[in-house]
């Protein structure tokens, strides 16, 4: 073999033990400890053997030079004590391997450490170099949940991960998703350097900026400064998407490309309660807890106890108002906080028609409190669903644990449901407790929450692709298929397949009217008087791109009345515009079409 030859294996060799040390981080410890005893034991022997035999007559002296010479075998290529050693026990093949096989186990064990060292340098440059050839996940913020979300997000598909911020990341973990960690002010603050050092250029490559950290104004400013340095950079915006936590998801609409705006290709911008209380409605339909006749008519009402009124638990009100609407059934929530007072100041100036249009009722009482232990006992057997948002983790699950032991001594086996800014934890007696969390790939990056929403966004616009339309939709109507979306498949799933019936047809499209009214209340809007309704259609007169009905900037709809009045409505409008307006047939016509949407796409 060649000279050349030997010195390139050997190259390879030792390169591969670097790698495999770096990678194996998790195990080396106990490696390093194995190859010690190991070495300790072997050493014992040879030198043990070649003392005794040297100073056989002197047995202290024996055992204290082997002492030493044991410990300076671990720092040594033990040349000088071979001939002794095979010349003592038998110059072969197998004493000669078993000498020089200790001595690497001595030697593994002292420079394992610095190999380590050299190793992680050695593959953090090779994983940089990867940024050149994959896709990259950079997520801003790192604590357990981001951490969690990464290696989610590496075991999907091959991309490079890329953690920007001040939190540690174990080297196990690094090693199981390949991941990079960039803590220095040119990533904490993006500029052209960080661009060049992930390796991003104009028409190569695509990055997902997912800004995740428990600073709302921080992930704004973070995202803001990324678009700065693609559009310096003269990045494409169909190369870029931006996944964040922001103070308000109508910041998004700021940070999304259409037209002659530049902004990322795609955006996804999540207030943390908006979405805790939109998954606890998606993943537990109210549609489950009501029954229905043969006709799609509900039997039973709708009652809801919400415990806490402060971001989450408001949020929970509005989509539970939004989602309890069936017709037949009547829709009641009572609400104990007490503090509420002193929170709901924001909250009724925003959505005035949600406490103008529907029984709810609050209390200012603690939810560990007798009275609302009296409330518990005296609903428990009409009461639809419990919600627990009192911020707290530990006040939670004592307020959760009293309930059920309250439901129990009543007959009643409801689930409670705690709800939090990152996960949602559903509580039943006898059964042990699911846990979701919102710091899910599939939750976050849309795959299955939004799934059935495109679709139905998708069937109105009719052209391109589902995930085109989905990204150039506004704030308002995703919001819009999310909660049809959420809605109907509970209660397309709860009664079952449309048939034939125009009976159960109209009971479906009466509770899709419903629906659709509370989600409009719970959006801000208000009934739009008919004194109104006349000036717009006035203003229409002058301009026929005036809506006649629905004015977005004060936030009126003269369709937020009941179903009964819409025919006259329907003809009200018909009178100006000459068309063929039905208000009702377009409640039918969205039952139809959401049926089959949930019926071509919804695995039973």
């Amino acid at each position: 073999m060649s000279n050349f030859l030997i010195i390139m294996i050997s190259s390879a060799v030792f390169l591969a033990l670097i790698i495999w040390l770096t990678v194996d981080t998790e195990h080396v410890k106990k490696w390093t400890g194995i190859a010690f005893l190991i070495a300790i034991a072997g050493g014992i022997f040879i030198y043990g053997t070649i003392d005794a035999d040297q100073f056989s007559s002197m047995p202290v002296i024996a055992v204290l030079r082997t002492v030493v010479h044991v410990g300076k075998m671990f720092g040594n290529a033990g040349d000088g004590a071979h001939d002794s050693f095979v010349g003592i026990v038998g110059d072969n093949t197998l004493t000669s391997a078993f000498y020089w096989m200790v001595h690497f186990f001595a030697y593994y064990s002292v420079v394992s450490a610095v190999i380590l060292v050299i190793g992680r340098d050695i593959v953090r440059g090779f994983r940089t170099w990867l940024l050149r050839i994959h896709d990259i996940e950079l997520i801003y913020g790192i604590d357990d949940d981001t951490i969690s979300l990464g290696e989610a997000l590496a075991g999907k598909r091959r991309v490079s991960l890329v953690f920007v911020g001040k939190g540690t990341i174990s080297d196990s973990i690094l090693n199981r998703t390949g991941a990079l960690v960039f803590a220095d002010s040119d990533a904490m603050n993006p500029n052209a350097k960080l661009i060049k050092r992930i390796s991003l250029v104009k028409g190569k490559g695509k990055i997902r900026v997912s800004v995740l950290s428990d600073d709302d104004e921080a992930n704004y400013a973070y995202a803001m400064k990324m678009l700065k340095c693609f559009k310096e950079a003269d990045i494409l915006p169909s190369q870029t998407e931006l996944v964040m936590f922001g103070r308000a998801v109508l910041i998004g609409s700021e940070f999304q490309a259409l037209g002659d705006h530049y902004g990322y290709g795609s955006v996804k911008v999540y207030e943390r309660s908006e979405l805790a209380a939109r998954l606890l409605l998606w993943k537990y339909p109210l549609a489950d807890t009501i029954t229905f006749d043969d006709k799609g008519k509900a039997t039973k009402d709708v009652d809801v106890l919400i415990a806490g009124f402060g971001a989450i638990g408001q949020e929970v009100l509005r989509k539970v108002v939004a989602q309890g609407q069936f017709y037949g059934s009547s829709f009641h929530v009572h609400i104990f906080d007490p503090n509420f007072e002193k929170r709901n100041g924001f909250f009724n100036a925003r959505y005035p028609g949600l406490l103008d249009n529907y029984d709810i009722k609050f209390e200012a009482y603690d939810a560990r409190s007798e009275k609302f232990a009296d409330y518990v006992k005296d609903k428990a057997g009409s009461l639809n669903l419990i919600v627990v948002a009192v911020g707290d983790e530990y006040v939670g699950q004592e307020i959760s644990n009293g309930i059920l032991d309250v439901l129990e001594l009543s007959g009643s086996s409801l689930p409670v449901y705690q709800c939090y800014a990152e996960k949602i934890v559903r509580n039943l007696h006898r059964e042990e407790c699911v846990i979701t969390n919102v710091f899910d790939s599939e939750i976050l990056y849309g795959t299955s929450l939004d799934a059935l929403s495109k679709e139905i966004n998708h069937f109105y616009y009719g052209e391109g692709s589902s995930e085109e339309q989905w990204q150039g939709c506004d704030y308002f109507s995703r919001m819009s298929c999310n909660a049809s979306a959420d809605y109907l498949k509970g209660l397309i799933g709860r009664v079952g397949a449309l048939g034939q019936d125009d009976e159960r047809m109209e009971n479906l499209a009466q509770s899709e009217h419903l629906r659709w009214m509370a989600f409009h209340y719970s959006m801000g809007y208000q009934t739009m008087t008919r004194d109104e309704c006349l000036k717009r259609a006035e203003l229409y007169k002058r301009d026929n791109k005036v809506r006649i009905l629905k004015d977005t900037v004060s936030k009126r709809h003269a369709c937020l009345i009941p179903w009964d009045e819409l025919d006259d409505l329907s003809a009200f409008e018909n009178s100006y515009t000459g068309k063929n307006v039905d208000y009702k047939q377009m409640d039918r016509e969205n039952i139809k079409a959401v049926a089959g949407i949930i019926n071509a796409t919804v695995k039973p």
